[in-house]
């Protein structure tokens, strides 16, 4: 199950959008109604989602 829970989701997620403790808890106990750790992933998904499309937005710069 370690190998399992060290692919390369973990790799991707870990250092973008959640702590480790928070892929532990979403992704290898499932425990998908953790609140404090839905809260990290909404609140960084959607920053990055706000950055993401002002960088399309932008006047030809």
């Amino acid at each position: 199950m370690a190998a399992e829970a060290d692919g390369p989701l973990k790799r991707l997620l870990v250092p973008i959008l959640l702590p480790e403790k928070c892929y532990d808890q979403l992704f290898v106990q499932w425990d998908l109604l953790h609140v404090p750790c839905l809260k990290i992933l909404l609140s960084k998904g959607l920053g990055l989602g706000i950055v993401a499309g002002s960088l399309l937005a932008a006047p030809g710069v």
